[in-house]
């Protein structure tokens, strides 16, 4: 997009958005972080692990399971609300690129309704999976001391936000409002 069009579809700074579309954006951004902390740990337990198994000749236990199935889960779900706020996600343009800004207004349109109908799907699944899951008491296979049913609850509540982020989408692409500044894409070509 040019910027000639971006500043056709922009509003003006005094029409500001309203609380609660602030409040699903904060904990998108506050997820982010949780998911980047669950990466510290990751590195931080990979890399005692990797030591312990270097000096002593053994691995600390339950390592492979810590990082399968709460680590990992959160690195890559968390975050998923962050990503659609700053407009993160893969943007395939080839087709779009020659449509006119009426259609490429529909086909984000589309991109965004098609978002909400999977994330919903999968949070839903999610959430239901993770009910199941703690009246089983599931724990990781090979450490059975290791309680993994809530996480999955919180991969839900990643997924839910993910949710509430492309409704925020919706309502500013139906309302005419585009997203704050520091939102806007940056594309690795510009200035090259």
């Amino acid at each position: 997009m040019t910027e000639a069009e971006t500043s056709k579809i922009r509003v003006s700074p005094s029409r500001r958005d309203p609380k609660l579309v602030a409040g699903i954006e904060w904990a998108g951004k506050t997820a982010a972080c949780v998911g980047g902390v669950a990466l510290l740990m990751l590195i931080l337990q990979l890399a005692v692990d990797v030591l312990v198994r270097n000096f002593f000749n053994q691995s600390v236990p339950g390592t492979t399971d810590f990082v399968t199935y709460w680590w990992m889960p959160l690195v890559a779900i968390l975050p998923l609300a962050f990503a659609e706020i700053r407009r993160g996600h893969i943007d395939v343009t080839l087709i779009t690129d020659a449509l006119s800004l009426k259609m490429k207004w529909v086909a984000d349109l589309v991109a965004i309704a098609l978002g909400l109908i999977t994330f919903s799907g999968l949070a839903w699944y999610t959430f239901v999976s993770a009910v199941m899951k703690m009246e089983l008491n599931e724990a990781a296979l090979s450490a059975r001391w290791l309680v993994i049913w809530p996480v999955r609850f919180v991969v839900a509540a990643g997924l839910i936000l993910a949710v509430l982020q492309l409704v925020v989408e919706l309502y500013r692409h139906l309302s005419g409002r585009q997203a704050p500044e520091s939102a806007v894409p940056v594309l690795l070509t510009e200035g090259v």
